[in-house]
């Protein structure tokens, strides 16, 4: 289904959907059936190629509204799909709106590992450019997606003042995790790990969609190495975010993939310990058969930001 035909897509909920859904622990709400979803004209933004949606609510947004929301919060977070340019572009906007204005305002990263900490100090700082960042980081090897498609989020990030977070655990712990799992490590790889939730079964679930099961809850040893990888990726980006909210008074945004930035994942993680809650942003592409209505009915996101297949793809992030 094309734009031209979705003249934009409004998702809200029927008399029995996402503004009634039970809350559940720690403020998360269950899910709910996507046939009580009820899929109407949305709004597209013309500069964007891209719809706002109250993830909660189903309520259209313009994305004055959102930014708006973002600068009241303590604690943004964006997925990605990381070669998609235009999410780039999208998460160069809500940095924008986040850091402008507000001194010690942080860029949490996905992308860095703790070891690359001084490297985005000296980039904050002026010693270090663009280019500088990416080959002390050896961004290529360690990340591997264009650096391209980030530049323009870190340069204008730098320019109102906002300081960076590397928020991933290292690499090495993560792989040695997925190999031995938590009792195989070394006293000294146990020592890095943050604190851990094993045992959230909806978690469980989606990641082990994720890697083609069947949907339901067996345990096996390779699944259960898998699984702690993936949760010491986002209890480390929790434990870190948490950590530089502690230190100051500003306000964090963090970059990272969209199976990460949900209500199961970081979200719930950086709820366990404590704070204000965090605000999340899932864009994706409407596949015309039924997707946005499934994310609506999930209701794992405040803000759904919708794209068609036919929307305009910028060749790298633009700005405001």
């Amino acid at each position: 289904m094309g734009r031209a035909q979705l003249a934009a897509l409004l998702v809200a909920a029927a008399l029995s959907g996402c503004a009634t859904a039970s809350p559940s622990r720690l403020g998360v709400r269950e899910r709910i059936d996507e046939r009580s979803v009820v899929v109407e004209p949305l709004r597209f933004e013309d500069e964007t190629g891209f719809a706002f949606i109250d993830g909660r609510t189903g309520r259209a947004l313009s994305f004055a509204e959102v930014a708006r929301r973002v600068r009241e919060a303590e604690l943004v977070l964006v997925g990605e799909q990381h070669d998609e340019p235009a999410h780039h572009a999208l998460e160069r906007r809500v940095v924008g709106a986040a850091v402008r204005e507000r001194p010690g305002a942080v860029v949490g990263l996905e992308m860095v590992s703790w070891s690359g900490q001084g490297a985005l100090d000296r980039y904050a700082s002026g010693e270090l450019d663009a280019a500088g960042l990416a080959a002390a980081l050896d961004w290529k090897r360690s990340w591997g997606h264009d650096f391209e498609l980030y530049r323009p989020i870190f340069d204008d990030a730098v320019k109102l003042g906002a300081r960076f977070a590397a928020l991933n655990a290292p690499r090495a712990l993560v792989h040695a995790v997925a190999t031995k799992g938590v009792a195989g490590l070394s006293a000294e790889e146990r020592a890095q790990l943050p604190e851990l939730d094993l045992d959230d079964s909806e978690h469980r679930l989606q990641i082990r969609a994720m890697f083609g099961g069947a949907g339901h809850e067996e345990r096996d040893e390779a699944f259960d190495r898998l699984y702690a990888a993936q949760v010491v990726w986002d209890e480390s980006m929790a434990d870190r975010a948490r950590a530089w909210l502690a230190e100051g008074d500003g306000t964090i945004v963090i970059l990272a993939g969209n199976g990460h930035c949900h209500d199961s994942a970081i979200v719930r993680r950086l709820a366990r310990r404590g704070g204000t809650p965090a605000l999340s942003i899932r864009p994706l592409v409407d596949d015309g058969e039924g997707n946005v209505a499934r994310a609506l009915a999930e209701a794992t996101n405040d803000y759904l930001f919708v794209m068609t297949a036919s929307s305009p793809r910028p060749a790298t992030a633009t700005p405001e």
